[in-house]
């Protein structure tokens, strides 16, 4: 039995085809929207390394006396990415010089650091340091980090204050 349905006027098979693909486009675009993250805890990543110098680091250092074995170059960094579920971020951290030459004598040697924290943006924070590690072995070296942190504080959209404390010999890696 064939059925024989009209279609009405200026209806075709070509615009049915028309309509699913302007269907199947709308669909992909509607899949692809980012709804609003409901999450009201931040994004952190914390890197911690200590690595052993290149000879072009070492020549860099320009020093008499020591070895390239006797420092390391130490990288920090600590990315906070921008959470709109947020408000009041903070980030502290503490003075790496000072850790370093608290421990037993003056270690830290000289470095170079990066931080940016504007609101509504990533928040970036980067220690690029080189380090008289003469005399120490890796655990002696995370001593020398033992009592220093991390601390990542904000208010949540439910206005509830918030805190993530990282310590540094927690992420401390050797390379």
């Amino acid at each position: 039995m064939i059925v024989n349905v009209m279609l009405g006027e200026g209806y075709s098979i070509m615009s049915r085809n028309k309509r699913f693909i302007f269907l199947l486009i709308m669909i992909l675009f509607l899949s692809g929207c980012k709804f609003q993250d409901t999450n009201s805890d931040p994004e952190i990543n914390a890197i911690f390394t200590i690595s052993e110098l290149s000879n072009k680091d070492f020549d860099d250092i320009g020093t008499k006396g020591f070895n390239i074995e006797d420092f390391r170059k130490v990288n920090i960094s600590i990315t906070v990415k921008n959470n709109t579920n947020i408000t009041d971020r903070e980030i502290s951290l503490p003075n790496i010089k000072d850790v370093m030459n608290s421990y037993d004598i003056e270690r830290y040697w000289y470095g170079e650091y990066v931080t940016s924290n504007n609101p509504n943006e990533d928040a970036e924070y980067r220690y690029d340091i080189m380090f008289l590690s003469k005399g120490l072995s890796e655990d002696d070296i995370k001593s020398v980090f033992t009592d220093s942190n991390i601390i990542v504080s904000w208010t949540s959209k439910e206005d509830k204050k918030e805190k993530r404390t990282i310590n540094l010999t927690d992420i401390i890696t050797f390379e």
